[in-house]
């Protein structure tokens, strides 16, 4: 549940920094991408794990 609250304010924060750090524009959106898809996945762990309990 951790993993998927860290991905989540990562995925908001994101945009936020867009111009700030020294990233081309090509990596910081894959990287973008990336967090979104694996906050998507970890919420839908955590969401089965608690619909198991």
């Amino acid at each position: 549940m951790l993993l998927a609250g860290l991905l989540s304010g990562a995925e908001v924060a994101l945009p936020l920094l867009d111009g700030v750090l020294p990233i081309p524009p090509g990596i910081f959106a894959g990287l973008t991408f990336f967090t979104v898809g694996a906050a998507f996945v970890a919420r839908l762990v955590v969401q089965k794990g608690l619909s198991d309990e």
